[in-house]
């Protein structure tokens, strides 16, 4: 449960956060994941799909690094 990728999956709701990497906290996590339903197992899929869609993006990288770095280049 630390730092941005637990911060995506609790707000984007495509997932499941545990606690640490012990082994107890991730084999509770595997078990958790195996009482959700098929459905929403599927709705986590395109969720997840979207936020790599929205964030991930190559392109839309690309886009918002060449506008810092035109906004860099403008400020001196």
């Amino acid at each position: 449960d630390v730092g941005d990728a637990a911060d995506f999956v609790k707000q984007c709701r495509n997932g499941i956060v545990v606690k640490d990497n012990s082994p107890d906290a991730l084999a509770s996590g595997m078990l958790e994941f195996l009482e959700i339903s098929p459905i929403d197992l599927k709705e986590m899929g395109k969720r997840s799909r979207k936020l790599a869609e929205d964030e991930f993006d190559w392109r839309k990288i690309s886009i918002n690094i060449k506008k810092c770095l035109e906004g860099i280049i403008v400020d001196k």
